[in-house]
């Protein structure tokens, strides 16, 4: 009986067989799934965008439109990483250099936000002496 099983490790998988018509080509579904959180990310960081402009336009500070910059770059940069890429393609440089810029405008506008700060703490000091 033991000679009529092979090991588990030479059995195909059942879902490896997939019959595909001629002429097209199969994307296995771990790829639509990518696509879909791609989406997601980008809803997202655009609502994120949004929110930060409404922040701005109420109290008109900077840190706000540095963040709805980052978040509107970052969405952007999705939509770039859906058709430039494929699965397990990390070639494209450029793409995660404009993830590097996004980052560094998030840093900016926090050292922005304190730099500001800390003059304004200054000034008060001055004024009190």
């Amino acid at each position: 009986m033991a000679a009529e099983t092979q090991p588990l490790a030479t059995q195909p998988a059942a879902s490896t067989q997939i019959a595909v018509p001629a002429g097209q080509v199969h994307t296995p579904r771990i790829l639509h799934v990518n696509h879909f959180f791609d989406g997601v990310i980008l809803a997202l960081a655009m609502i994120a965008a949004l929110l930060f402009i409404r922040l701005y336009r109420k109290t008109s500070d900077r840190f706000y439109l540095f963040f709805s910059a980052a978040f509107f770059i970052y969405g952007f940069n999705r939509i770039l990483h859906q058709f430039y890429t494929s699965h397990s393609d990390e070639s494209k440089v450029w793409l995660y250099s404009i993830r590097l810029v996004v980052f560094a405008l998030i840093i900016i506008g926090c050292a922005d936000k304190n730099r500001r700060r800390s003059a304004a703490i200054a000034a008060e000091a001055a004024s009190r002496k």
